[in-house]
């Protein structure tokens, strides 16, 4: 995620931190849309969590999202 402004507020994801990674477009995408259904939908945590499991093949990016948000202790910041 990318961060900016004072309060921080998340921006998006790393788009070019994942390029030097190498992930192929397709999961780009995926890890794109996964950021609109949490931080962009109106949807509360849990209700993003249901719709990218509805929504959303299961690929191993999506999975690590999902597993972060699932067992973070303190939440996310929206």
């Amino acid at each position: 995620m990318i961060a900016d402004g004072n309060p921080a507020e998340i921006r998006g994801i790393n788009l070019i931190g994942l390029e030097r990674k190498n992930f192929p477009p397709e999961s780009v995408k995926l890890i794109k849309e996964a950021f609109r259904l949490v931080y962009r939908s109106k949807y509360n945590t849990q209700q993003a969590i249901e719709a990218i499991h509805k929504e959303l093949p299961k690929t191993e990016e999506i999975t690590q999202i999902l597993e972060f948000i699932q067992q973070s202790e303190r939440g996310i910041i929206r």
